[in-house]
């Protein structure tokens, strides 16, 4: 879609208009967006079928510490995985409370009379990215949990969720 601009342009407000777009990265020049160092985690060979399965324990027993007796985990496992944990859940609240005054901002910015939707997006870039900071350290937190258990315990472990709990006596359900 062309534009057409009537009227005349002054000759210094047309080059000031020229060496502003030839600058900008929409007219020629990319943005230089420096990707994040690639980073992996080797899980072990025969791991693939049973991490996600693992992943999906581990967020829900507290990177496993919740069935630490069950699964015969170690004190030394139980400090390396309580230390993954400390340091998730300070990660996670640190971003949590930026993520609260970045909602807060979003929330003054729509509620003014005149609304900078440039701002808004931008603002919701930095909330989406706040909220992916913490999924991805739970991601990071959890495999590194797991890599911290033998494979004995990863088997145990799924052996526990395809096989029903043992009955708790009537005087623990009251």
């Amino acid at each position: 879609m062309t534009q057409v601009i009537t009227g005349r342009i002054s000759s210094t407000a047309l080059v000031a208009i020229m060496c502003l777009a030839i600058g900008s990265p929409a007219f020629g020049q990319q943005a230089r967006v420096q990707a994040p160092p690639a980073q992996s985690a080797n899980m072990g060979k025969g791991m693939g079928m049973i991490t996600p399965g693992l992943m999906e324990i581990g967020m829900q027993t507290r990177f496993f510490l919740g069935v630490a007796d069950r699964i015969k985990m170690t004190d030394e496992q139980k400090e390396k995985i309580a230390e993954i944990a400390y340091q998730f859940q300070k990660l996670a609240g640190e971003k949590k409370a930026d993520l609260g005054v970045a909602e807060a901002e979003l929330q003054r910015m729509v509620s003014r009379e005149q609304i900078d939707l440039s701002q808004v997006k931008v603002k919701l870039g930095q909330i989406k990215s706040l909220e992916s900071d913490v999924e991805y350290a739970g991601i990071d937190s959890v495999l590194k949990a797991i890599k911290v258990l033998t494979h004995e315990q990863h088997l145990l472990i799924m052996t526990l969720v395809t096989s029903p709990a043992p009955e708790q006596p009537k005087w623990q359900t009251e």
